[in-house]
């Protein structure tokens, strides 16, 4: 995800932006499902809808101030600057993971 989106901030060629999009989207969906994954995985039976429903909730709260910002960005210089907040946030999720992984190998 971090190559793609480095790549998206650089390439301007048409085709190399469909497939980092096309990279990205598919790497983000392959960790949404590892993660949900370790969610359900580490919790018990009686909290894990909750948990999940909680999760996505969670997540789609995150998104709509970033993309109003994203838009902001890409409207006020380029898209092409504007997808530095995309790097942000994919560093971001980065840590998360990272910490997520440590705490789960601590449970086990």
């Amino acid at each position: 995800m971090l190559i793609s989106t480095g790549g998206l901030i650089v390439a301007q060629n048409i085709v190399a932006v469909a497939l980092l999009q096309f990279v990205f989207v598919g790497s983000a969906v392959a960790l949404a499902v590892a993660l949900s994954n370790m969610l359900h995985d580490l919790l018990p039976s009686n909290i894990r809808a909750s948990a999940a429903s909680a999760t996505s909730t969670l997540g789609r709260l995150l998104i709509i101030p970033f993309a109003l910002l994203f838009g902001y960005v890409s409207e006020q210089t380029s898209v092409f600057s504007a997808t530095y907040i995309l790097l942000a946030l994919i560093l971001g999720l980065s840590f998360f993971v990272w910490l997520s992984l440590k705490i789960s190998k601590r449970t086990e």
